[in-house]
């Protein structure tokens, strides 16, 4: 609300040329009636004050629908709820399966150096300076 009585204030005091909060609704302010400091407070305390009595009405709107789907879920609640669909359960399982057909990885160049006893040798040219 606060940002609205900016852009009102700094609309009346430094012209239409302002950065405002929000440009968009910048024909929709109110202009004070004068120049004078005590219009400017009244004109952005109007806005300020309609900005919140709509913010109010559309948190009462959503708070109401939000209610009313409340409602309408607890109606379901008592009856079966699968699931397995909602987790999707037969899909997860056929790809779990997939993943059990695939072929595993080739073996790398590192792999390849190791030797009976498990010990890798690869590194050891990291070791090695001229």
């Amino acid at each position: 609300m606060a940002a609205i009585a900016y852009d009102v204030a700094a609309l009346a005091l430094k012209g239409t040329q302002t950065e405002l909060n929000f440009p968009n609704s910048a024909s929709s302010l109110p202009v004070p009636a004068s120049m004078s400091p005590g219009d400017i407070q009244a004109a952005a305390a109007s806005a300020a004050a309609a900005f919140g009595a709509a913010r109010d009405a559309i948190v009462r709107t959503n708070n109401t629908n939000a209610s009313s789907s409340v409602e309408r879920s607890n109606v379901n609640t008592n009856g079966y709820m699968d699931e397995d669909l909602i987790f999707d359960m037969p899909n997860v399982l056929m790809n779990m399966a997939e993943g059990m057909l695939l072929s595993p990885p080739r073996q790398s160049i590192f792999d390849a150096a190791s030797d009976a006893d498990g010990y890798t040798g690869g590194d050891d040219y990291l070791w090695n300076f001229p």
